[in-house]
């Protein structure tokens, strides 16, 4: 496969996840939601900065 096709599969998996997370949180504030929301948040954040770098 391509890898740009791969990168772009790949960022809308993890935007995917950040808003699904955030609509769970939304429906339930939790601790635990709230965390699994800032750890998505930051892996998101960290592939779309790499993919700057690289």
């Amino acid at each position: 496969m391509n890898k740009p096709i791969l990168t772009d599969d790949e960022l809308s998996r993890k935007i995917w996840l950040v808003q699904n997370i955030a609509i769970t949180f939304a429906n339930c504030p939790t601790l635990e939601n709230a965390a699994n929301l800032a750890r998505a948040k930051a892996e998101l954040h960290a592939y779309v900065m790499e993919g700057r770098n690289a």
